[in-house]
């Protein structure tokens, strides 16, 4: 089915005259007439003007249940242009409502709608003046002419045809070749209907009326749709989407004065990709997919609840982001706020109003922030949403902007994570304590007396400058992470404080931290399978959770018997592990007598992890002694190391104790 112009409870256009007859139609004017210069029906009426005259045509015809928000577009046309001294109509609602519409210039001049030789849809706001319709209905209007002090020759010269009255038009049906709206003015124009919602001008769809999408599938694939200004409509329209319909590379924008409303937030489904909206009042998605779009002009964006990916968000006054907001640009939006739960990733936002995260859970997530607008800062956030800033860029080439203000007052001693974020533009920050407040800093903070404020600088972060008023502290301290690896699993790994007795004699020991890497399992029920193969396909257990473990495909481990940890085999992980199976393949067997020792009815096994890790992160220079110890291996010492970010990796090799006396343990 193709696109039509939906009937019923929707947004239609009701014909009130078609002009195919003179029924209702009087005046002084003897030249009043049928002719055959339609441009629907059958005919027009038709109008002689001559020399020196006021004239006034009046069509008589009660209309009812007008809605409201209705306009009158009736065609027109006059061969006069320049001529005529006044044209202007009068509309009657039929009580005590009336409007008068000077359409003089619509025919005149460079300014004039279309060829003046052209029939003009043109549009009348019939809330204007004091006309009421929707609640009295309409009666008459009135067509008023003056041609005084000009030579004009009696003939056929001013041309009305067909005039609907309504609130817009629904679109309904699918689409034939992805081209909605043209396919729409088509559909007027083929069936002969010419409400003059849309026209069509050299490939650019015109529309002076509100439009309802309810189609089954309507597609629009590159169009041009433009609002535009007219001299006496309403010149506020809107579109409103209730069905299923795609938009790819679409741009619908308006002209001069004209505000208007798009909401595709009652779309039953709805997908635009490419394209643009421009000069639109209000924009408002709901739970649909909106991707490489440009939106343009705008005074309020609402994002809706759906996928918003990769859009650019250009000058807009308020940009409400309802979902996770990915790959964005926004450039020039005063306002942005983003809602309870939704996240901004990856995105760029250049000379913009503040983002406020100050409450909820919401994330900036490798975001750039160029030149802030906002005169207090780039983010809001609250002393416990500041670590929701990660791996973020702040770049100020200009002004005293702060990249963060904390919201809320420090007034307790208080510890912040600024996380992995680089600062330009900001100066040039020092960890320590006691850190000055510097103007313009990249954070921004109040204070309460002796309040303590500590910044703790994480993932090779810039370190950031501080602007603070009040009378507390602001500490801050650049987190370095540091990795042990190489290790088996159940090694015992302590980082002591330097000097600790391994590095000084006598020295008392400071744990910072003691962790016993529990990258293995223990039990009497491990077995070793082949599933009747050449080879160890699988490790078994029936008690034993494997899972504890934190294996993954790729991984090693070493089954070893507890009586004797020299002999142990090591094998690769395959897939992941259940609680009760680990598949492997065979990488190397000191013994071919291990199968059958595990096996053994009571036989104490451990199943550890190859190549385990252990993390911890210390203050930039601080200096650690590490150590390493495992039962049936040499403990390693890694001592006097002074912590940075060019030494913070410790790879371990643990070789076998060959003085261990194996027994069991």
């Amino acid at each position: 089915m193709a696109i039509s112009f939906g009937t019923g409870t929707v947004k239609k256009m009701v014909q009130w005259w078609s002009g195919d007859t003179l029924t209702g139609w009087g005046g002084a004017n003897d030249g009043l007439d049928g002719f055959g210069a339609q441009i629907e029906g059958t005919s027009c009426v038709v109008i002689a003007a001559r020399k020196n005259e006021t004239i006034q045509v009046t069509y008589t015809s009660a209309l009812n249940s007008v809605p409201a928000g209705s306009q009158l577009i009736f065609n027109n046309y006059t061969v006069l242009g320049n001529i005529l001294n006044s044209l202007s109509i009068t509309v009657n609602d039929g009580a005590t409502g009336t409007a008068t519409f000077n359409i003089l210039s619509e025919f005149t001049g460079a300014g004039s709608s279309l060829n003046l030789k052209s029939f003009v849809a043109i549009a009348m706001d019939l809330e204007a003046g004091t006309l009421n319709p929707a609640a009295n209905n309409l009666a008459d209007i009135s067509y008023d002419l003056v041609t005084q002090n000009v030579s004009l020759r009696a003939t056929d010269n001013f041309f009305l045809d067909a005039a609907y009255v309504g609130d817009g038009v629904t679109l309904e049906g699918t689409t034939v070749s992805n081209v909605l709206f043209s396919e729409a003015q088509l559909q007027d124009i083929t069936n002969d209907i010419h409400n003059g919602v849309l026209q069509s001008f050299e490939g650019v769809i015109f529309a002076q009326h509100d439009i309802d999408i309810n189609t089954t599938t309507g597609n629009s694939d590159n169009e041009s749709l433009t609002f535009i200004e007219t001299l006496n409509g309403a010149n506020s329209y809107e579109i409103n989407g209730t069905g299923t319909a795609v938009f790819t590379g679409t741009n619908i924008q308006t002209t001069g004065t004209v505000t208007s409303v798009i909401n595709m937030s009652n779309m039953t489904a709805f997908t635009m990709t490419g394209g643009s909206f421009k000069l639109i009042t209000t924009v408002s998605f709901g739970a649909n997919t909106i991707q490489r779009a440009t939106f343009n002009d705008i005074t309020t964006f609402n994002s809706g609840t759906g996928t918003f990916v990769a859009n650019v968000l250009d000058t807009i006054t308020t940009a409400n982001l309802q979902t996770t907001s990915t790959s964005v640009r926004l450039q020039a939006c005063d306002n942005v706020t983003l809602t309870s739960t939704s996240d901004l990733i990856d995105s760029i936002i250049e000379d913009s109003g503040r983002i406020d995260i100050s409450g909820g859970n919401r994330d900036i997530l490798r975001c750039q922030f160029t030149d802030p607008s906002a005169t207090t800062a780039a983010v809001l956030a609250s002393s416990t949403t500041i670590s929701n800033i990660t791996n973020s860029t702040f770049i100020r080439t200009t002004g005293t902007t702060n990249a963060v203000s904390i919201s809320d007052t420090i007034s307790t001693d208080t510890t912040v994570t600024w996380d992995g974020n680089q600062l330009t533009g900001y100066g040039t920050g020092v960890a320590g304590t006691g850190v000055s407040s510097t103007a313009g800093g990249a954070i921004e903070a109040t204070l309460a007396s002796s309040a303590v404020l500590t910044i703790r600088v994480i993932n090779e972060a810039s370190i950031p400058t501080v602007e603070f008023t009040g009378t507390g502290t602001v500490n801050v301290a650049v987190i370095v992470p540091v990795t042990i690896s190489g290790l088996l699993g159940n090694t015992e790994v302590s980082v002591l404080q330097n000097p600790s007795p391994y590095s000084q004699a006598g020295a008392s020991p400071t744990t910072l931290f003691d962790e016993d890497v529990l990258s293995a399992v223990t039990g009497t029920d491990i077995d070793l399978d082949t599933n009747g193969t050449a080879n160890i396909i699988q490790i078994l257990s029936t008690t034993t959770d494997f899972t504890t473990i934190g294996l993954v495909n790729g991984d090693k481990v070493r089954v070893s018997q507890r009586s004797n940890l020299k002999i142990f085999d090591t094998y690769t992980v395959e897939g992941t592990p259940t609680a009760g199976v680990i598949n492997v393949t065979d990488v190397a067997s000191s013994t071919s007598k291990l199968p059958a020792i595990i096996d053994s009815p009571g036989e104490t096994v451990t199943v550890e992890k190859v190549g385990a890790s252990y993390s911890f992160e210390v203050e930039d220079g601080q200096v650690i002694d590490i150590l390493a110890f495992r039962v049936g291996s040499l403990p390693i010492y890694q001592l006097t190391q002074t912590i940075s970010i060019t030494n913070n990796s410790f790879p371990l090799t643990q070789t076998v104790d060959r003085n261990f006396d194996a027994f069991e343990v």
